[in-house]
């Protein structure tokens, strides 16, 4: 009875003493208080769920209040790098998921921020690049290999758009699918007939020469008849092979 009075006349010295009794006995008290917890869990369950409800307001204020201050801010960002090192597969996964089930919104909201600062996008790529350029590379060079067709579009479609000439990539794509479905092709140029296995796609008008990669532009044609004109113009490629196209023309 004399301690509860004497806490009640001397509130500030009973704090201190508190909070100096705390400080020396952090370890001893912070294990007893976890081993309570645990021995007491739906308990401790039901008191944080009965507080929070009581006091969703108050508890939404103070956390505004923390999470604008600087402090709080550079010691989450510590804490979710560390959380991150500890479970890289299980966050790798949990942003794949997330990419997947939001993939529109996200894209979308990439283009918006690209439209709306071009120069700092173009900025990020290009120091990405920088300090990934083995890592791409590389990368480039899997995909590649493991998409020979895909990668030859999109080379002649590069090199087009370097040369500020016309590219028509969906027209070009059902061209080859189309012609691939047929049994047999003839040579835009010797007229021998070719499975889907040996044909080769062929610029009429070389883009080297300022032909553009667009449908009217590109045929079918044997091996032999593509790597005997390469870059040459039409009209000065001479091949026993050439029937009456270029006599047309």
């Amino acid at each position: 009875m004399r301690r509860a009075n004497w806490k009640q006349a001397h509130p500030e010295e009973n704090r201190a003493y508190q909070k100096a009794y705390r400080q020396k006995h952090k370890r001893r008290l912070s294990e007893q208080n976890k081993d309570w917890r645990q021995r007491n869990i739906e308990h401790v369950r039901r008191y944080n769920a009965n507080y929070k409800a009581e006091h969703a307001a108050e508890i939404a204020v103070r956390r505004k209040e923390i999470n604008q201050t600087e402090a709080f801010r550079i010691k989450n960002r510590l804490r979710v790098k560390r959380w991150i090192e500890r479970n890289a597969e299980r966050h790798r996964l949990t942003r794949l998921k997330y990419y997947h089930r939001n993939r529109h919104r996200i894209q979308q909201a990439r283009r918006d921020k690209k439209n709306r600062n071009p120069e700092d996008h173009l900025k990020r790529i290009r120091a990405y690049r920088e300090k990934n350029r083995e890592a791409i590379r590389a990368r480039q060079k899997r995909w590649a290999k493991a998409n020979p067709e895909a990668y030859r579009l999109y080379a002649r479609n590069r090199r087009v758009r370097k040369r500020g000439l016309p590219v028509e990539h969906a027209r070009i794509k059902a061209f080859i699918r189309h012609v691939k479905k047929l049994k047999s092709v003839p040579c835009y140029y010797c007229g021998t007939r070719l499975s889907k296995n040996e044909i080769t796609i062929e610029h009429i008008v070389p883009i080297q020469n300022k032909g553009g990669h667009t449908s009217d532009n590109v045929c079918v044609c044997c091996s032999a008849c593509n790597c005997s004109k390469k870059n040459t113009p039409l009209t000065k490629w001479q091949t026993p092979r050439l029937n009456q196209f270029v006599l047309a023309l």
